[in-house]
């Protein structure tokens, strides 16, 4: 789509960014400026804008633009179930009273990419699902986009797609790289549909690992001084200082860690910041991929349940002599009694209990291989029945 500007623009992406925030800049138009300016929330506007009442008359009137057929809307949404079920209500009414139906593409975030390619497919509309990453940052730095969809849908809105991406300045080219060049400029046509928000997914998957990683090491390096430790051992470290000098030359250095860096240069003590991590979703529908697929993810995992026990999910556990220590899997009592006495009854809610007549004082490496050999022939239900474990 060849586009010509009333006058030049040097910030691509600022002007892509115009179009969705400056409703003032309209004469003709304004009621599909406020839609527009509104689709972030409210679903009767995205319906308004998907209907069309002249979206290409507004880029015209706003930049000089000349939109060619087949007119295009990429709309950054929240609440996709709902809103998408609008579109899905739409008629069949034309993009504009004067013109015809024709082809619409919808740009939107969504974690059911398959079955909304079909039902818009339906509706004739194409549909692209578009990971996107970068935080309230891409305004300034550009997004990061992994796309699925069809291919010729993709190349249609390349020029868009261009203008939002950071471009090949942003990193240095990679020795040997001879793939799409697209993914040189910030964004990738990952596969069909589904292939841009699975990307993304994992994509965030390996943040939460990699978030938690750095959080685990600078705990280690801010507790070097602990008393537990010899006092010749104790080492006092400004963390501050530490993340600074790794953002240059280390192989750890990253976006993460220059927003670490940041946020140590602000509040040394981290006090500001609660502890408390949310997760929306993508780190768990990463495990469960692994899970599906038989993909070992330890550390992605251990990520996810980290975020879990931040958010005091497990305070009561926490409170025990054995918070912070492995879950529970296998009990074993000596000496023939077979009764817990009140012993670990919260951790051994789910555990396997193991009885032996061999008294404590004797109880040896055989007797616990014994032990493990039995737990290892038992099948672990967790409160489920034999037919929902299968």
């Amino acid at each position: 789509m060849k586009q010509q500007r009333a006058k030049p623009r040097e910030d691509g992406l600022q002007t892509v960014l115009d179009f969705y925030t400056r409703p003032g800049a309209m004469t003709g138009a304004s009621r599909h400026a406020q839609a527009l300016a509104k689709l972030s929330s409210d679903v009767g506007a995205l319906a308004e804008v998907i209907q069309g009442l002249a979206i290409h008359q507004y880029m015209a009137e706003a930049y000089g633009f000349k939109v060619p057929e087949p007119r295009k809307a990429e709309c950054h949404i929240r609440a996709a179930d709902r809103i998408l079920g609008q579109i899905l209500a739409l008629d069949d009414r034309p993009l504009s009273a004067a013109r015809p139906p024709e082809k619409r593409v919808v740009g939107v975030c969504h974690h059911f990419a398959l079955l909304m390619t079909a039902m818009l497919r339906a509706k004739g509309l194409h549909f692209l699902d578009i990971g996107t990453s970068g935080g309230v940052w891409g305004l300034a730095r550009g997004y990061s986009l992994m796309i699925g969809g069809e291919d010729a849908v993709v190349r249609r809105l390349d020029p868009i797609l261009a203008a939002l991406v950071p471009g090949e300045a942003a990193a240095p080219p990679t020795p040997g790289f001879a793939g799409d060049p697209r993914a040189a400029q910030g964004y990738v046509h990952a596969g069909a549909n589904g292939a841009g928000h699975f990307t993304k997914m994992v994509h965030n998957g390996i943040e939460y690992g990699m978030m938690q990683a750095f959080a685990e090491g600078l705990d280690i390096l801010k507790h070097a001084d602990s008393a537990a430790l010899p006092e010749e051992h104790r080492l006092s470290l400004n963390l501050g200082d530490v993340t600074e000098a790794w953002r240059r030359g280390s192989v750890v250095a990253s976006w993460l860690l220059d927003l670490t860096a940041q946020a140590l240069a602000q509040d040394p003590e981290l006090e500001s910041f609660s502890g408390h991590v949310s997760d929306s979703g993508e780190g768990r529908w990463t495990v469960q991929a692994a899970v599906e697929t038989a993909v070992p993810a330890p550390v992605l995992s251990a990520a996810l349940f980290a975020r879990f026990a931040s958010r005091d999910e497990d305070r009561f556990s926490g409170m025990l002599q054995t918070g912070g220590m492995p879950q529970l899997d296998l009990l074993v009592r000596t000496s023939g009694e077979v009764r817990l006495s009140n012993f670990l009854l919260w951790e051994a809610a789910y555990a396997e209990l193991y009885f032996t007549d061999v008294m404590w004082p004797d109880f040896g490496r055989e007797h616990l291989e014994a032990a493990l050999a039995d737990y290892a022939r038992r099948e672990r239900r967790f409160g489920r029945v034999a037919e929902s474990v299968a």
